[in-house]
Parts: C-alpha cells; structure tokens; sequence
C-alpha cells in the first residue's frame, strides 16, 4: 500500500521509537529502514539491548548490492523485530562514517521499496533529523506520506517552521506535491500552542499527536517489558491513530493523483456546436 517516511526538526525527539512503534502495530506486513544518516542504530542498542549482533545492516546491504542488486540482497540484510509476526527490520549503519557510504544505494533502495507493495509489505522510513545536506532525499522523494515529528512549544515551532517548509518546497517540485507533508505532534512543551494554531503555523495539517508516555515509550526505545494496559494505553493508541490517518491521507492522495483530468472541447468541437 505505501511507502511512509518519518523524520523530526530540532528540538524534537523520538522518531525512530515512534516509527518503531508504528511498524510493530501496523496492520500489514511492514519493513522498517533505519535511514538516518547520523549512523548508528538506536533500534539496536535500545530494542535488542545490544544483544544482537549488527552484521546484517544498509552498511551490509550496500556492499551486497555493489556485487549484486538491492532487490537480489535486501530480506537477507534484514532482521525480524521481535514479538511482531510479518514486522522486520533494515538498521542503520553503525557510525556516521558508514552511514555516509549508503547514500550510494538510496536511489536504487527507492525503486525496490516502492515495489515491495505488490507483495503486500508496507514500508516505514526512519529518516531521523531533517537536514539538507545529509537526508535521504531519495526515499523521501517517493514517499507516498511525510510525517514530521514536532513540540507544539514556541521553541520547536520556531525551528520547524522554515524547515517544514523547505521541505514542502522540496516535495512541490520534485516529488508528488506539497501535500504529502502531515504532522505529528507531541505533547508536553512548557508552552505548548493549541493544534490549530500548529497547523496555522507550519501550515500543514496534524495526524495526531503523541502524549508523553515515558514507560509506554520505552517498550520501544529502551526495549523495556509491557505491562498489562501497554496495548491499550494512550500512547499506542495515539500511534495507531497516526498510522490509520497516513493511510486515509495516502488513499486520498492516489485518489486525486490518479484522477483523469477534465477534458476541455478543443475550437473544432466548440465551433461544431454553434
């Protein structure tokens, strides 16, 4: 069905634990690639505890590809997430140096995950912080939904606001428009706007918004054991609500996307009915 991708501004944390969360409640079978460029795999050390050893990575998976293709190596570079049945994971490169080396793959790790829905596996892009000159601008390109992580403070919106809109600049001109870009927002700035006033400000709409939920969260950054209410808590209903809203934003956009355009009477056809 898609292809989401997922990153966050200055001064707002917490997008890998929120795609990670996402993935392992998403409906479909999904595929979660670590793409922030920093390096290192929070999913790794915070998940699997550090336990698990990172030989299968985008690090291993670019240098499979250059004596093969990313189609032919990508599932025997990725791991399953546990505890989530059809839920795998592609990790990050573990430094910032080797993170730098995958950028050569990105194009052609494009055109292979905006395929995989043919065999009905959904894919969620970790892309970190947005930053113009390390984002994987590729993967962004073919997204079929951006999520912005953001605080609702005067301080997070202050700095997401010139690059949420560069970012919709970006997606106007070379991806499928504007209008792919949403919000998530989290909750819990000292000073925290109401949500039209974030809207009105970054001039994109919310999908939902994250509460603060140290213990809930941790499940996934920290790899911490579920109570009893974990599955009905606020918090991962809140992330079920911003996937069930990517998704209707998704159909939406197809829908208009693949629209036929109005055909207009050509002058012959004008004339003909005079």
């Amino acid at each position: 069905m898609a292809l989401i991708t997922l990153c966050s501004i200055k001064g707002a944390p917490g997008v890998t634990t929120t795609a990670l969360a996402m993935t392992m409640t998403w409906p479909r079978p999904a595929l979660l690639v670590e793409a922030d460029s920093s390096g290192g795999s929070a999913i790794m050390a915070g998940l699997f505890r550090g336990q698990v050893s990172q030989e299968r990575s985008l690090l291993s998976l670019t240098m499979a590809a250059a004596h093969s293709s990313v189609e032919e190596v990508l599932w025997s570079q990725c791991l399953q997430l546990p505890g989530a049945e059809g839920k795998t994971l592609l990790s990050a490169a573990p430094t910032f140096a080797q993170a730098q080396l995958t950028k050569r793959v990105w194009v052609e790790l494009a055109d292979v995950l905006t395929g995989l829905d043919r065999g009905g596996v959904d894919v969620i892009v970790d892309a970190g912080r947005y930053a113009t000159t390390n984002a994987p601008l590729p993967l962004i390109e073919r997204s079929d939904a951006v999520m912005v992580l953001t605080g609702a403070g005067l301080p997070a919106l202050h700095a997401a606001r010139g690059s949420v809109a560069h970012l919709q600049q970006h997606l106007e001109t070379h991806a499928t428009g504007a209008d792919a870009l949403a919000l998530i927002v989290r909750e819990g700035d000292y000073d925290a706007y109401a949500r039209a006033q974030v809207v009105s400000t970054l001039r994109a709409p919310v999908l939902a918004t994250l509460p603060q939920a140290t213990n809930d969260a941790a499940v996934y950054s920290h790899g911490r054991r579920p109570d009893r209410r974990h599955d009905h808590s606020d918090y991962l209903r809140s992330v079920r609500r911003a996937g069930a809203n990517a998704r209707e934003l998704i159909e939406s956009r197809r829908a208009r996307l693949t629209r036929p355009e109005e055909q207009y009477p050509t002058d012959r056809e004008e004339n003909s009915r005079v």
